[in-house]
């Protein structure tokens, strides 16, 4: 086929930059979503509601928060969730996948943001990290 068709152009295109994989099905099933779970226990009590009510759900979603007292970032405070590892497994055997939001904010009073900082990876004196500046 010629290069002027659109199979063309996409045969070429995928030969500069190989194909594409094909995501697993759970990618394409339904992602349950909520402003926040407040804690393992819950989230996990959610899992499996759906789960017992035979309601199909591929992926659930831990959205903000799951820092609890420990300051704005990307770490899980154990007083709200003890075993992140643990209920990675638990929702895994219940053949669903975790999602965690995560965000472009740090408190400054975590390592993530004193790090960062000291290696000039956040944007001017805010407490966003510079994606711009690796």
């Amino acid at each position: 086929e010629s290069a002027s068709s659109i199979d063309g152009a996409i045969r070429g295109y995928r030969s500069v930059t190989g194909d594409a994989p094909i995501y697993p099905r759970w990618v394409y099933g339904f992602w349950q979503c909520k402003e926040h779970y407040d804690t393992q226990g819950h989230l996990l009590e959610a899992a499996h509601g759906y789960r017992n009510r035979f309601i199909p759900v591929d992926n659930i979603v831990q959205d903000w928060h799951y820092w609890g007292n420990l300051g704005w970032g990307p770490q899980w405070d154990p007083a709200f969730y003890q075993n992140p590892a643990g209920m990675v497994e638990e929702l895994n055997s219940l053949n669903m996948q975790l999602m965690v939001s995560v965000w472009s904010k740090f408190d400054n009073t975590t390592t993530f943001y004193q790090t960062m900082e000291a290696n000039g990876q956040m944007l001017g004196s805010s407490v966003y990290y510079d994606a711009w500046n690796p």
